[in-house]
């Protein structure tokens, strides 16, 4: 690897952790040979069983190696590198940047794989500010050493850009790649809000991985519901949760992915995992607030926060695929016969399955 790209980072300190699930990982003993090294190599891990990736990421990736699997390891390397990060806090000319995670998929050549077989390599890095994400194809017929070679240059490579800026594109030895792509957001983009909005709103919080016609439905018919009760205009909003309690952070790209979904109405990212925190902001922040919710997380929530979710004055809950006759007899709930009457067999989880 090009030690004075090794020696740059480490005079220009932002420290960083790595998840690397296999292929690459020659990367740290290499970046490890050059002086200096523990200024920004905070430490490492590779969860080389199926197993361990399960149990970092909460749950089974669709794919192992995949950008989405790539972002997620990131992510998680993120939240490590910030809670064992023994200089990024320290004040100095570098604490703005804070430290970095990066998250590497891989799936080398090995011997009798099937003719036509992709050998492919996701990097993904996360910081303070921005996320990125290089997939590339390793050259048809190249060897699992070539390959393990090539991997360890890419990954510091694209810690490099990430810390620099300097375009993948001019990077002469990305010109040994079959064929290579990467795409960066940053998490302050002004595509979605990242503060709730101070009005009059219907606010449909969820996950949306992905936004299906199910969901579609589900706010069409909340917009005639609250248009039949309401004199005033109400904003539609779908809300993702930038945390999660059970999960890895979302990431930059993802969040953006996410929010590109849906153009005729609102996205905007929140911070605030726990239901209980989310029903407390909207009865700070909106004039006046829909709630809407499905039957599986009605079910799911309900008895933990019904205390809340009757003590509100400005928050009103819009409850699907429930009978109206079940719901609590409290002026928060409202009762409806199109939310009653309303089934989808659409599954989230079933759409990105059958992508698999």
């Amino acid at each position: 690897m090009d030690k004075e790209i090794i020696k740059r980072l480490n005079a220009n300190p932002v420290p960083f952790y790595a998840i690397i699930t296999g292929g690459g990982t020659s990367f740290i003993s290499e970046y490890l040979k050059v002086t200096g090294g523990s200024s920004t190599f905070i430490g490492a891990e590779v969860p080389y069983a199926m197993e361990m990736v399960d149990n970092l990421l909460f749950e089974p990736p669709q794919r192992y190696c995949s950008k989405a699997a790539a972002l997620a390891l990131s992510k998680k390397a993120h939240e490590k590198a910030r809670q064992l990060n023994p200089v990024g806090d320290r004040i100095n000319k570098y604490a703005a940047l804070g430290s970095i995670g990066i998250g590497v998929t891989c799936s080398l050549a090995y011997e009798g794989q099937r003719e036509g077989r992709k050998n492919r390599i996701f990097v993904a890095i996360d910081g303070n500010k921005s996320t990125y994400c290089l997939e590339a194809e390793f050259r048809p017929g190249s060897t699992r050493e070539e390959q393990e070679n090539q991997a360890a240059r890419v990954i510091l490579d694209c810690l490099y850009h990430f810390r620099f800026g300097e375009p993948v594109k001019e990077i002469s030895r990305y010109n040994d790649l079959h064929t290579f792509d990467w795409a960066q957001a940053n998490y302050l983009n002004h595509a979605y809000k990242s503060s709730y909005p101070n009005d009059f709103s219907i606010i449909f919080p969820g996950s949306f991985n992905p936004l299906h016609d199910g969901h579609r439905e589900m706010a069409s018919i909340a917009k005639r519901v609250v248009a039949e009760i309401e004199d005033s205009y109400h904003n539609f909003y779908y809300e993702i949760s930038a945390k999660n309690f059970s999960k890895p952070d979302l990431d930059a790209l993802t969040i953006g992915d996410r929010v590109s979904q849906s153009e005729d109405d609102g996205f905007f990212v929140s911070y605030l995992p726990y239901f209980g925190d989310k029903i407390n902001e909207y009865e700070r922040s909106f004039a006046s607030t829909y709630v809407v919710m499905g039957h599986d997380t009605y079910q799911r929530i309900v008895m933990e926060h019904i205390q809340e979710m009757t003590s509100v004055e400005k928050v009103k809950f819009l409850i699907f695929g429930v009978d109206k006759e079940q719901l609590p007899d409290h002026s928060t709930f409202v009762k409806h016969d199109d939310l009653s009457n309303f089934k989808s067999d659409i599954r989230s989880k079933k759409i990105r399955n059958s992508k698999k």
